[in-house]
């Protein structure tokens, strides 16, 4: 899952991806731009969700799946989403997020989250739980649905005298649908 990002002034630009290492998970692989602006607690931005997908016959994407196709008429590549972030204080540190998909996605499915940070043994650690509150064809629900619930653990790991290695894994699971992943991630 790779990231790339530059931020400054309360700005940032990047992008982030998740490609499946087996070839029947090539079609949950995703690659995402966004934007936001923070200013104190409250962030803002968008995210525009592209699903690559392998090729049809004809060696060619699918126009479905094509980068510059944003049609909105459900055939498009885009998925757009904008969002607000609230970040409580360290007394009380709980996160809240809003987001709403408004381009392609017809039923405008509105996924709603909060989080809950904490620390032990030095870890730093999250825990997380994610709903959608109506249909949605985007998070395939058939009505109101928890569809996120998991546990985040990051820590820098000392290398040398200079240098930490950022390691983070998270535990998700995903009630609606019965499904779980283990995410590890590194950064440099």
């Amino acid at each position: 899952q790779p990231t790339f990002e530059f931020g400054r002034n309360g700005f940032a630009v990047g992008t982030w991806a998740s490609y499946s290492i087996a070839a029947d998970g090539a079609g949950a692989n995703e690659h995402d731009l966004y934007a936001s602006y923070t200013a104190g607690p409250v962030t803002v931005g968008v995210t525009d969700y592209y699903f690559p997908t392998a090729p049809g016959p004809d060696g060619k994407l699918a126009p479905d799946a094509q980068f510059f196709n944003y049609d909105g008429d459900g055939r498009g590549a885009h998925f757009i989403e904008p969002f607000v972030h609230w970040a409580g204080p360290e007394t009380f540190p709980l996160a809240f997020l809003a987001a709403v998909v408004v381009h392609k996605e017809p039923d405008n499915s509105v996924y709603l989250e909060a989080s809950y940070p904490f620390v032990v043994a030095d870890a730093d650690l999250s825990l997380t739980a994610g709903l959608v509150p109506m249909e949605s064809g985007f998070y395939g629900t058939g009505g109101a649905a928890l569809v996120n619930v998991g546990l985040s653990a990051s820590k820098s790991l000392p290398l040398t005298d200079r240098f930490s290695l950022p390691v983070s894994v998270s535990y998700v699971l995903n009630p609606y649908m019965e499904r779980t992943f283990l995410v590890f991630g590194i950064s440099l």
